[in-house]
């Protein structure tokens, strides 16, 4: 941040504008101008002018303080009655900590040490990709065996994230040695041997026949990679051509399985402390587990019609997961809970009346141009629309 290009006094047209003057990348989301502006606000202060334009009151602020020393940084994540929610990421922080500390080296995946933790069940993961046969899941509807692949996945993106974040702190101190390899799973007449890729020419061409498959699946950047990890289907069928592509690559026929393993060494570290408490963990994962099963029944995709407009759908509707598909779900994260309080599915689609309209929308509604229900969302479930 560059505070040395504005001053007290200075007017922006928005807060975006601001942002950009200062050094801060132009937001893409709503979520993301959120966190730079409680950033921003910790080295300066800024009102709106009051400034009108054509009968309406603009956006234009101006710069009223700038602090000779920045606020601290508040991680309120920390401060909701002795609940903490970062209590998952201070389990996983003192799990690989431990590990240094006894051994000095992490050779593995994300995966696994987060299997080694016991944070989930990943026998699901065996299910979901086909490994082994779950009763319980295999009797589900397909439907329901994608919300609990959905929930997998989300939940694993997120442990994978906060371990990500861990091992980023990890090795920005002194005496860290970090890279990660491929390792290949071969499986001979059901005799299974590892082999890692570690010397950076092949795992170079490795890194482009992923990034090609995963080009053919839509994904053009990072943020598209949900295209592949939308479905199990889509899943396999991505596993399936990512591996096709390394045993051409290396002349074999027996790889069924590619993945990435991290190395992580470290010269000295101090005796971890933990810094939650067995309830605070177990009460963090039934709270997350709770709230990941509303974000997917929350969750819209496109569906693109005939004339090439697309409307929002709900992906699952509520009526067709089951009880038994949710208590899976809930199961899988470990936590010591299983006599669990019935799930409160928030309503999906609300009633619509003139008080959801926005203010231009409803200048367009007085003067007669257009009905409220012309502003109507067009929210169906994807079942529906299929």
């Amino acid at each position: 941040m560059n505070l040395d290009r504005i001053k007290v006094g200075d007017k922006f047209s928005t807060e975006s504008k601001l942002l950009t003057t200062v050094g801060f990348d132009k937001p893409t989301d709503g979520k993301t101008k959120k966190y730079q502006i409680r950033e921003l606000k910790r080295y300066l202060t800024y009102d709106k002018t009051g400034k009108m334009s054509r009968g309406k009151l603009t956006n234009e602020i101006v710069i009223t303080e700038i602090f000779d020393t920045p606020k601290p940084k508040i991680d309120n994540r920390s401060h909701n009655g002795g609940n903490r929610v970062n209590a998952i990421s201070d389990y996983i922080e003192y799990c690989i900590e431990s590990e240094l500390y006894k051994h000095g080296v992490i050779y593995d995946s994300k995966n696994n040490l987060i299997k080694q933790m016991e944070l989930i069940d990943n026998r699901i993961a065996d299910v979901i990709y086909g490994r082994v046969k779950n009763p319980d899941i295999d009797n589900l509807g397909k439907e329901e065996k994608d919300f609990i692949t959905d929930f997998y996945n989300k939940i694993m993106k997120s442990y994978k994230q906060r371990l990500s974040r861990i091992i980023n702190k990890i090795t920005a101190k002194d005496g860290v040695e970090y890279y990660t390899n491929y390792r290949l799973l071969h499986d001979v007449n059901n005799h299974y041997t590892f082999e890692d890729v570690k010397d950076d020419k092949p795992k170079a061409k490795i890194d482009k026949i992923k990034a090609d498959v995963e080009f053919t699946f839509g994904v053009e950047e990072p943020k598209d990679k949900w295209k592949i990890y939308n479905n199990r289907s889509t899943i396999q069928k991505f596993n399936k051509q990512f591996v096709e592509g390394v045993n051409n690559l290396l002349h074999c026929t027996d790889i069924v399985n590619v993945y990435q393993v991290i190395y992580l060494s470290v010269k000295t570290v101090d005796k971890p402390q933990k810094h939650f408490s067995e309830t605070q963990f177990c009460k963090t994962q039934y709270r997350f587990a709770t709230r990941t099963i509303q974000t997917l029944l929350n969750k819209k995709v496109k569906y693109f019609k005939q004339d090439g407009n697309y409307i929002n759908v709900y992906k699952y509707n509520p009526e067709h997961i089951s009880n038994d598909c949710i208590r899976l779900c809930r199961d899988m994260l470990i936590s010591d809970e299983h006599d669990y309080e019935p799930l409160q599915i928030k309503k999906q689609i609300e009633d619509w009346d003139e008080s959801k309209l926005t203010k231009a929308q409803m200048e367009q509604v007085t003067l007669g141009i257009k009905t409220v229900d012309d502003f109507k969302p067009e929210y169906d479930y994807l079942d529906n629309v299929l």
